[in-house]
């Protein structure tokens, strides 16, 4: 489908297989007689990368008249991409467009991760950043010597004046072919899109999910080579390694994937907030063309500087007016949640919390920088990654020698364990997945919950964690996390690792299995009267408003 402003071009490599998908776009300004709508122009742009993605690495490059400013192209915290070099600091309504389609599809911008601090666009004007080139996140390994020339520099080198020279600058980079010359140190599955984590839409699994007819005849064979990994070699990680096989091909046959169409929508951040009127509308129009007129103004210099004043003027009433209607914004939604949170019900004052979006704010989290025990700034990828590892590493790592000092004749020896130990049944599986929550992150082994509550995966499981509690083994999935660091309340510089709250994800089939030890455990505790009457946390039925009350009462 062919959309205006945007043309694709295929390049064949010829030592390889692998092609390189070019989309070559052109947006032009809002404020501009051939102005198009933002959103619908990424929303088509996004829908053809979908389309294109299997042929092809994709590279977007072009004018897109999008000034980003300081917002961030990733998720801090979670995608492992270098931050920017910023120059221009100016944002549009555009730019912010931009930056939720570039959030949405993984992609990142070239501009600013390489040595290339320069504008790539110069004019009489003024000098700003509108012209990018973008690759998925995965691929910025592949790009080599990124850089931006100006068109003077191009003059002066080609020795030619043309009769009008151009505002844009060159961007110009190296693109590594993975399996060709020079590839020998990357990894090329990175770069292939089957072994992407991707989204999947869990709202409404399929009930014939695991199944179908034809998955049954798979099922059966990897119900065999399971109890054969389990029973005769012993090899538990060979039978996980066979469930997660099985129930990821499922995922991609039945699942709907969740792509991000809608995510401009979702995060729009842009000049029009929700307190934006007609008056500002109105004095902002002011503004730009006060603006114009100032910049553009070739004459002499007094004039020039009645310009400036002017605009400076019209700039101050647009910030004052700004916020006036921001600060009476702000007094009507906090007065609504006052009266919410004074209502009967406080049901719709928590709700509304969970809309402010506070949460939600893409603020710089996790930097790509550390500060080494001589006090330099590190951003070198192997210089973060293994300050973090080390810090959180010595954070879990016990020194102390007590443990080795437990005297055994502390311990009472005749307490019946058998129920500890007896072999783990079925219902005990159903029970925990049942009661595994919804809509929850899955671990390394992505695997969600909601695949897991169906009579097939239930029996899986259960010949998985049965045999790993009669061997006293676990596959390796299990004591492996997704670490997420969230940014401790009051800490004063975001570079150290432990001002950081670790927030691991574990993968679900293993919570599962820790459910139903903890509910032996639990139940043995309770039967047994081994814990004092005033335990109350961590104990079904009770809770800290026990104490509280004997606490009054006293």
């Amino acid at each position: 489908m062919e959309i205006e402003g945007i043309q694709w071009i295929k390049f064949k490599t010829k030592s390889t297989d692998i092609s390189v998908i070019v989309a070559v776009c052109y947006l032009p300004p809002a404020d501009s007689s051939r102005a198009t709508d933002s959103d619908l122009y990424f929303q088509n742009l996004l829908r053809q990368v979908y389309s294109y993605q299997k042929l092809g690495k994709i590279i977007i490059c072009g004018d897109l008249n999008s000034r980003v400013g300081q917002n961030t192209d990733y998720v801090e915290g979670v995608d492992n991409v270098k931050p920017r070099n910023i120059v221009d600091f100016s944002e549009n309504h555009q730019g912010d467009i931009f930056i939720n389609f570039l959030s949405d599809i993984n992609f990142a911008m070239l501009n600013g991760r390489f040595h290339d601090h320069e504008f790539t666009c110069i004019s009489t004007s003024g000098k700003s950043v509108v012209d990018y080139m973008c690759v998925p996140y995965e691929d910025i390994e592949y790009i080599k010597d990124f850089k931006i020339i100006s068109m003077s520099t191009v003059i002066n080198e080609i020795n030619y004046m043309p009769d009008k020279i151009p505002d844009h600058s060159l961007l110009v980079c190296d693109v590594i072919i993975p399996g060709g010359p020079n590839t020998e140190n990357i990894d090329v599955l990175k770069s292939d899109p089957k072994v992407q984590n991707r989204k999947f839409k869990l709202a409404n699994v399929p009930n014939d999910f695991l199944k179908n007819i034809g998955i049954i005849e798979k099922v059966n064979e990897t119900i065999i080579r399971i109890e054969n990994s389990i029973q005769i070699t012993q090899n538990v990680q060979t039978a996980y390694n066979e469930f997660q096989l099985l129930i990821h091909s499922e995922m991609e046959n039945k699942l709907p994937v969740l792509n991000f169409t809608n995510g401009s929508q979702k995060r729009k951040k842009s000049l029009y907030k929700p307190y934006w009127n007609d008056n500002l509308s109105l004095q902002w129009n002011k503004v730009c063309e006060s603006e114009k007129k100032w910049l553009k103004f070739q004459g002499s210099k007094t004039i020039k500087r009645k310009l400036k004043e002017e605009f400076c003027n019209v700039r101050k009433q647009f910030d004052r007016l700004n916020q006036k209607y921001k600060r009476k914004y702000v007094y009507q939604e906090q007065q609504k949640l006052e009266d919410q949170l004074n209502a009967c019900s406080q049901s719709e004052f928590w709700k509304s919390i969970g809309k402010t979006g506070i949460a939600n704010e893409r603020k710089p989290r996790v930097p790509w920088a550390i500060i080494d025990d001589t006090g330099n700034i590190k951003t070198d990828k192997n210089s973060v990654l293994n300050k973090w590892k080390d810090e959180f590493q010595a954070l879990f790592t016990n020194n102390s020698e007590n443990n080795n000092n437990l005297d055994e004749t502390d311990f009472d020896s005749n307490i019946n364990v058998n129920s500890l130990n007896g072999v783990i049944n079925r219902d005990e599986i159903l029970l925990a997945v049942t009661q595994a929550k919804n809509r929850k992150a899955a671990g390394i082994d992505d695997i969600p919950a909601e695949v897991l509550k169906n009579e097939v995966a239930i029996e899986l499981l259960y010949q998985i964690i049965s045999g790993c509690f009669e061997l006293g083994r676990v596959p390796s999935q299990w004591t492996s996390g997704i670490i997420n660091p969230i940014l401790k309340q009051g800490s004063s510089d975001n570079r150290c690792p432990l001002n950081y709250r670790g927030i691991t994800l574990i993968s679900v089939p293993c919570k599962i299995y820790c459910s139903v030890l903890n509910f032996r455990l639990s139940k043995w505790l309770e039967v047994n009267d081994c814990l004092c009457d005033e335990q109350n946390g961590f104990r079904k039925g009770r809770s800290c408003e026990e104490h509280f009350f004997h606490f009054i009462q006293f």
